[in-house]
This record gives structure tokens, C-alpha cells and sequence, in this order.
């Protein structure tokens, strides 16, 4: 009878980003960032030629002789969010696949137990099991410290004399720790009643009955981290802004028409001179004169906000100033606990300087300033 001992070998191992639109296989050392979605993929292959791993039989033909994999995972998990747990099986492609599994054919390991995966399994000569888990990579820089480093062992004993044998492999990528910023890209104030729009000018006169369109439109830069709501799984942190306006420096003058509004879609949806309401919505709260709004925003995306006011003619009530400021405000995660700043940009818009109350009810104009 010939001995055959079995062996094993790594025959793949790959991480793959799978967040749409930035898909791609990650190279070694390559570095990630805050919110991808990465799927790391073993597989572990007896090769042909060889003697089998196998469980043990009833009969006693075949003895224990199982291979056992092992992946230490805490140093991914400070900086991830585990998704589905750690799976393996025996059938490629998207049923155990690089990047993507079913579920039926694609199963929980034995035990994830203190950031520790383990796995007992027999393993044919010639055949490939394999071996996948996902994570999510939090934006929370100060719990971990940004190295997703972490190694896979698979080992064996096969018996009959034979010396003990194992495979390893590693991955090394790290977190990327950007940080969001916030710019306001584009503010303006502009007449939209009595004829053609126009956008005020420093120093442009309005009259009552018109209406002005005020439009702020806040962009978080290209290249930087996002500002995120918080996730139930913990995979990002409340790092959301915060616009804010106060009204009242305009409604002693003027009428608020439709509330405050804010959407993630211009194009005649929530732009400079004009908005439709099915997409341009209501801010959060509006408490007298006072606007607020929490919202997320993406790098490289902008956040619009619209309000309107109709110039009152009765100006014994107010100052003739239409004085407006909008705050929009947010505080990144960071590597530091004490080293958390607010990171703020401000926006006024004033309009109308003063009308002596004597002259208002001949000039009936305001000025913009």
C-alpha cells in the first residue's frame, strides 16, 4: 500500500472592495477608507496527488485527521464592523466566492469568540475549501488605531510519522484618516417676483411687494472624509453638520413664504432662484425665527437650502435691514479625543440698509448691502 500524506497551501487569498462604485481588488498595503465595504477571501487546497484530511469514521476507517483554520481578527475588528460573520465552504464562484456568498451553501466557521475565528474541516486530496468574511470600516479614529492587519493560519497533523504542517497568509491595509470638511460653494439672494429674476448686487435696491429667494448651497470638498449619521451596526459615528439661521433680522421687514428648505438635488429641484417642494423639504425644526437642520454629507457632495421673503410695505414695523446669517457647522472624528474641533463656515447675506422712518413711505425702498 503506498502512504500518501496530505498537505495544504494557500491557493488565494484577496481582499475586495465591494462599496458600489469604488469596487476593486485591494493590493497589498493598499489603504482604505471610512465606510468601504471590504470581503477578504481564503482558500485553502489539499493538492492532487496527495492523502486525504479526514473526520473520523464510525468504522474506524478513517481517523481525525482534520485541518483546522484559524484567523485572529482583533486588530481588524478596532477599526471594522464585522458583516454575517466569519463563513466558509466548499463551492466557489457566488455561492463562497471572492466577492459574494449564499448563505445556504456558504456557513457560519464552529466559533468567533473574542475576535478569534476557528474552523475544523476535512479536506479531500486535490480539493478547495474556502473561506470569506466582510467588514465595514468605521470613521470612529479614535477607537483603533488604523491597521487592518491580520493573518490566517491554516494547520494539520497528519499522523502515520508525518511532521505537523501549516499554510499562512497575511493582509496588510490600513484606514486612510480623513477628515470631512465644509465650504459654503455658492450663497445668493435674488428678486424672483415682477418680471425677469435677478440676483441682487451689493448695494442693489428692492422695493416692497418683491419677493427674494435666498439660496446657500454648503459642499463638503472632494478628497476629505464624509460627515455621517450614526449607524446602528457602529460602523460610523454622528459626525453629521449642522446648519443654522436666525430670521428675524428679515421677518420685522418681511413675510416667511414656504418655511426653510434644504435638499441634496438642485437643477430647478432646490436652487438659486427657484425650488420644487416634492424635493426641496422643510429643515428640521423652525422655532419662531430660528432655522436648524442636521444632515450627512458625502466628500465631493453639496447640500442646498432655500428660503423665500416677501418685502412688507408697512415700515413703521421694522428697521428696513434685512439681515441674515446662516452658520453650518460639524465636528470630525479624530485620532485624538482632546484634539476635536468644530470646523466652522459662516455666510451673511445682508439686505437693506436703514430707511429713515420720515422717508420711508415716499421711497418705499430697501437697499441691499
Amino acid at each position: 500500500m503506498e502512504v500518501l500524506h496530505p498537505s495544504v497551501t494557500i491557493a488565494n487569498s484577496v481582499a475586495t472592495v465591494l462599496t458600489k462604485g469604488a469596487e476593486r481588488e485591494l493590493q497589498p498595503g493598499e489603504t482604505v477608507r471610512a465606510g468601504e465595504e471590504i470581503q477578504f477571501h481564503v482558500a485553502v487546497e489539499n493538492p492532487a496527488g496527495g492523502g486525504d484530511w479526514t473526520a473520523p469514521s464510525n468504522d474506524g476507517a478513517a481517523s481525525d485527521k482534520r485541518l483546522t483554520f484559524t484567523a485572529g481578527l482583533s486588530e481588524l475588528l478596532d477599526d471594522t464592523v464585522l458583516v454575517s460573520g466569519v463563513r466558509q465552504g466548499t463551492i466557489p464562484r457566488g455561492y463562497c466566492g471572492p466577492t459574494g456568498w449564499d448563505s445556504n451553501y456558504c456557513k457560519p466557521v464552529d466559533s468567533l469568540v473574542g475576535g478569534v475565528a476557528r474552523h475544523t474541516f476535512p479536506l479531500e486530496a486535490g480539493a478547495t475549501h474556502y473561506f470569506n468574511y466582510r467588514v465595514r470600516v468605521t470613521n470612529n479614529f479614535v477607537v483603533g488605531n488604523q491597521q487592518l492587519g491580520h493573518e490566517v493560519i491554516v494547520a494539520g497533523e497528519p499522523g502515520n510519522g508525518a511532521t505537523g504542517v501549516e499554510a499562512r497568509t497575511a493582509f496588510d491595509h490600513t484606514v486612510a484618516v480623513l477628515h470631512p470638511d465644509v465650504r459654503i460653494s455658492d450663497s445668493s439672494a435674488s428678486v424672483i417676483s415682477g418680471g425677469p429674476e435677478r440676483r441682487l448686487q451689493v448695494g442693489e435696491k428692492v422695493r416692497a411687494g418683491e419677493e427674494i429667494h435666498y439660496y446657500v448651497a454648503v459642499t463638503n470638498p472632494e478628497g476629505g472624509g464624509d460627515w455621517t449619521a450614526p449607524t446602528g451596526d457602529g460602523m460610523a459615528s454622528d459626525t453629521r453638520l449642522t446648519f443654522t439661521t436666525d430670521l428675524s433680522g428679515m421677518l420685522d421687514d418681511a413675510v416667511l413664504i414656504s418655511g426653510v428648505r434644504q435638499s441634496t438635488q438642485g437643477r430647478g429641484r432646490c436652487e438659486a432662484t427657484k425650488w420644487d417642494t416634492y424635493y426641496c423639504l422643510p429643515v428640521d425644526s423652525l422655532v419662531g425665527s430660528a432655522a436648524k437642520h442636521t444632515f450627512p454629507l458625502a466628500a465631493g457632495a453639496t447640500h442646498m437650502f432655500n428660503y423665500r421673503v416677501k418685502v412688507k410695505n408697512d415700515f413703521t414695523v421694522g428697521d428696513q435691514r434685512l439681515l441674515n446669517e446662516a452658520i453650518v457647522s460639524g465636528t470630525p472624528a479624530t485620532v485624538r479625543p482632546r484634539s476635536r474641533c468644530a470646523r466652522r463656515s459662516t455666510i451673511r447675506l445682508k439686505c437693506c440698509t436703514p430707511v429713515s422712518r420720515s422717508r420711508a413711505p415716499r421711497s418705499r425702498r430697501l437697499r441691499v448691502t
